[in-house]
């Protein structure tokens, strides 16, 4: 870890944040948003405090599960043709504390700060992708399309409470990387229904991303059908 080092975590977990911890926390958003340009689950979702249910290899994944816990939508997340850089212990049964994410030679480096019985844990693994599943009350996961024709469950999404629909939102925003397909019209539709949740997401896409077609696609396709108040909330290049 770069930023939250466990000698950091120690330090201000029993004092008061002064100006070098401040500007720590700051740079570590920074990184943050500035590795968002990759299309890699753990930014996107808060982590924190979330416990480890189970960690495992299966052929060349890893996937690590966690335990259910109100307001949250992740089950797990598969971290695909990946390998362990450095394992303190077994993280079973801890909590995530903070994550940081670089990316080098088409491969993502992954270092997470695990606590478990007062202890503070490092795991760094490296990979080359990430997927996740997500779960509220069950049904979250069904209602994401399987492939770009598959809507029979999307209508589903509006009934989703407002913290998980906007936990989500990213993730229905990438639908839009295509516009043409069945899918990515019933999504927007669904976005378009629930804009103001959406906002922060739109306005760190276009400062963020390098992926241009999918920023000219929410620019020409989404933010116009907007109300105009929220339109005026997007920032301007």
């Amino acid at each position: 870890m770069k930023y939250f080092t466990k000698e950091f975590v120690n330090k201000y977990s029993k004092e008061k944040l002064d100006e070098d911890a401040i500007k720590v926390m700051n740079e570590a958003k920074m990184q943050r948003l500035f590795m968002n340009i990759y299309d890699f689950p753990t930014l996107k979702i808060n982590f924190q405090n979330i416990k480890v249910k189970s960690f495992k290899k299966i052929a060349k994944n890893y996937i690590i599960e966690f335990e259910r816990i109100e307001g949250s939508i992740i089950k797990s997340i598969t971290l695909k043709n990946a390998k362990i850089i450095k394992q303190d212990n077994d993280i079973e049964g801890s909590l995530w504390l903070f994550d940081e994410l670089y990316h080098e030679k088409n491969q993502f480096e992954l270092h997470i700060l695990f606590k478990k019985d007062n202890e503070l844990n490092d795991l760094i693994i490296e990979c080359e992708s990430a997927t996740e599943t997500y779960t509220d009350l069950g049904k979250i996961e069904e209602m994401l399309p399987k492939d770009d024709n598959d809507t029979k469950n999307i209508n589903k999404l509006l009934e989703i409470d407002d913290e998980s629909f906007e936990k989500l939102s990213i993730i229905l925003l990438r639908y839009l990387k295509k516009v043409e397909t069945k899918v990515s019209k019933r999504i927007k539709t669904i976005l378009i229904k629930r804009q103001d949740l959406i906002i922060d997401k739109i306005n760190l896409i276009l400062k963020e991303s390098k992926d241009d077609e999918w920023k000219a696609n929410i620019k020409y396709f989404l933010i116009p059908k907007l109300k105009v108040k929220n339109q005026k909330k997007i920032k301007k290049d």
